[in-house]
């Protein structure tokens, strides 16, 4: 299979685990990791919009990560370890954790980006939350953070 056809694939597999789950605004949830990939297949990044797509699965659905793992092999199945938090973390050694990994910190990023800008408002608690994560993650790569399209036009 080609890296797009793996993509799709992980497409088809990620709506079918948020089956009809809505987000805060009552829109197909599958739309967010949809948003989140598509900032990857914008510059060709195939196994990171794998990822991306894929991110939330484990976290919000039933999907177990050795599922993720056979059917999208291993570094996906990190990546999409990595940026699932566990029930026994904090937020910030959640992001503490992501940051020891380029790739997921992009994922990790780029879910953000669309949570800050593209879903909607959210609280000042939260955002100062997201700031200060995609501070961490950045700093851990050198990584330069833009906001979106939308926002810096």
């Amino acid at each position: 299979m080609t890296p797009e056809e793996i993509y799709y694939d992980a497409l088809k597999f990620a709506a079918k685990a948020h089956g009809s789950q809505l987000d805060n605004d009552a829109l197909p949830f599958i739309l967010h990791p949809a948003r989140v990939a598509e900032q990857f297949i914008a510059k060709g990044m195939w196994e990171l919009a794998t990822a991306a797509v894929l991110h939330d699965t484990v976290e919000d659905t039933d999907t177990a990560i050795l599922d993720i793992g056979i059917k999208f092999g291993k570094r996906i199945m990190q990546l999409v370890d990595l940026v699932s938090r566990r029930s026994y973390e904090s937020y910030v050694e959640f992001i503490d954790r992501i940051a020891a990994d380029a790739e997921a910190s992009l994922i990790k990023l780029a879910d953000i980006r669309d949570n800050l800008y593209r879903r909607g408002a959210v609280s000042s608690g939260m955002e100062k939350r997201y700031l200060k994560a995609v501070a961490t993650l950045t700093a851990a790569h050198r990584i330069t953070y833009k906001k979106c399209r939308c926002c810096e036009e």
